[in-house]
């Protein structure tokens, strides 16, 4: 049977002859090629990751992580909690440079961030209701530039606490949302509308007390949840549940000696990350919860449980990042049969790693150890690596676990439903914090050690018309002073023990001062014009 060609290739193939007698002159040929040639080596080189691992931190606060989400422009967007009162949002470009950072002006904390599918970000946690004593779940939608589109909470309506834990954007560009109560540890789920009202609300539990930790969804919209619960024998059980798209039960599986923390459909599969009790692993299931496989990676010590993200990769691989305060961070990726592609040791406590839109991959975390906090506030940390986990530096190295876990068995579980939540509108307001930033990693106190930098004074605080930078040391450095934005407003090259620098022509306002020293080390602050 002949080959048959659409009405398409024969308008190219009619078209192909006078093409090549355009460039029939061997000469133009080789133009053209050396040109496309060329052409590809300035595209290849726009798309090479730029790999960073910078410390970002502000003396006054302690900042703590809990998730990020890549942005449009391939940079990333965290979120956490400042001094364990107030929810933040905090953005940095694709090469490690802070654009802002934004703190809630009521006591909060945001546990996870998504990146929406119109180029926005919802991100959950919770809001303390000083009404009822309680937190309230706390629900943010804001852009790019950090600026908020609505803000949402929803309170139990016997005034019980509300931990969210998971989010996911559902395929109606609507959000459902997973969590826990406290006293009673009931499970619930959320459904949000992209305008950030609320559809639909259920608590339920599988047998007895339960704790929602993940929720995805598949192509056919069912809902799946993977938590902790208490089936009365067994200290430690997890499960995973099913519902139809508008929250209505389907069926659930329980699983003995194991507990699941975040779960992602993927490949007409289910993988789900966990613990058995300091191992961590992660498993592939059938859709109706029977296992594939499941393995264990490696040892955490003294984990803490709302920090466990489970991620896909453009190229179908799974990512995670589990650590502890004793600074046994580890960054795994592996493809869909659960061999390990890539793998990291870091020194921080990492909470989340993330795929770029460039090939490469955002690793966050803070600091510093855990006993350290009593002397030296938290500082959060980034790195940049390229597509095969490079480059080495001091925050990272190679190393590797394996471990075989003990299989667990799934056995069936019953869905119990146990009432709705109550839609309670909050505005709160996020106002704009600066924040310091240095090349380096973050150590076990904190930061980077700053102890053979040369002491700078920086004076009058604050400034008028000039402003006074001297260091202890006669080093040459040179000295930047930018905006809020980003946006270099004074430069000064070469400059030896103290400078003068005029600034009576800058607006009032908060600017930041790099001062770099010819051994490549930085030092940075804040500097406040006012007249």
């Amino acid at each position: 049977m002949g080959r048959h060609h659409s009405p398409h290739h024969e308008l190219i193939s009619q078209h192909i002859p006078i093409l090549y007698r355009s460039i029939e002159n061997c000469y133009m040929k080789q133009q053209l090629l050396f040109a496309f040639f060329f052409l590809g080596i300035q595209i290849n080189a726009q798309i090479q990751d730029t790999t960073f691992h910078k410390v970002f931190y502000e003396s006054t606060m302690n900042i703590v992580s809990k998730s990020g989400a890549v942005s449009p422009d391939d940079g990333l967007v965290i979120v956490g909690e400042v001094d364990n009162s107030y929810a933040y949002m905090m953005k940095i470009d694709s090469a490690g440079t802070f654009e802002w950072f934004k703190k809630a002006d009521a006591q909060s904390g945001f546990k996870k961030v998504i990146r929406t599918w119109d180029s926005t970000f919802v991100a959950i946690g919770g809001q303390f209701n000083v009404g009822n004593m309680v937190n309230d779940a706390f629900i943010v939608k804001f852009d790019v530039n950090g600026d908020t589109l609505w803000t949402k909470t929803i309170e139990h309506p016997t005034g019980l606490s509300l931990n969210t834990t998971s989010i996911v954007e559902s395929i109606d560009s609507n959000y459902l949302i997973c969590g826990y109560t406290s006293a009673q540890n009931n499970s619930f789920m959320i459904k949000i509308s992209a305008a950030g009202d609320l559809i639909w609300s259920t608590i339920f539990n599988p047998i007895n007390t339960s704790l929602a930790q993940g929720i995805t969804y598949g192509p056919d919209s069912t809902i799946y949840i993977c938590g902790q619960y208490n089936d009365g024998v067994n200290f430690v059980s997890s499960y995973i549940a099913s519902f139809e798209h508008d929250g209505t039960p389907i069926s659930s599986t329980g699983y003995t000696s194991v507990d699941f923390y975040d779960i992602v459909y993927h490949m007409d599969s289910l993988f789900v990350l966990g613990a058995q009790s300091s191992e961590i692993l992660i498993s592939r299931m059938a859709t109706d919860g029977q296992i594939d496989w499941m393995n264990s990676y490696f040892y955490v010590y003294d984990n803490t449980l709302d920090k466990m993200h489970l991620h896909t990769t453009t190229n179908g691989n799974l990512l995670t990042m589990v650590g502890d305060r004793m600074f046994t961070t580890n960054a795994i990726e592996i493809d869909p049969e659960g061999s390990v592609v890539n793998q990291k040791n870091l020194i921080m406590d990492g909470v989340d790693l993330l795929e770029t839109q460039k090939n490469g991959y955002f690793l966050l975390g803070y600091g510093p150890l855990y006993g350290i906090k009593l002397l030296q506030v938290d500082h959060l940390g980034v790195i940049r690596l390229d597509e095969t986990f490079s480059p080495n530096n001091d925050c990272l190295w190679d190393s590797w676990q394996s471990i075989n876990p003990t299989i667990v068995t799934p056995a069936s579980t019953t869905l119990q439903s146990n009432g709705t939540l109550v839609d309670n509108q909050l505005a709160i307001a996020f106002n704009s914090e600066l924040i310091i930033d240095y090349e380096g990693c973050v150590d076990i106190w904190g930061g980077i050690d700053e102890s053979d930098l040369p002491e700078i004074s920086v004076y009058p605080v604050p400034a008028s018309d000039k402003v006074n930078f001297k260091q202890d040391q006669d080093l040459t450095f040179s000295l930047v002073i930018t905006d809020l934005t980003g946006r270099m407003v004074i430069q000064r090259a070469k400059v030896m023990g103290e400078t003068s620098v005029d600034v009576s022509g800058l607006p009032l306002g908060n600017y930041i001062y790099k001062i770099t020293f010819g051994n490549d080390q930085v030092r940075t602050g804040k500097l406040n014009i006012l007249r």
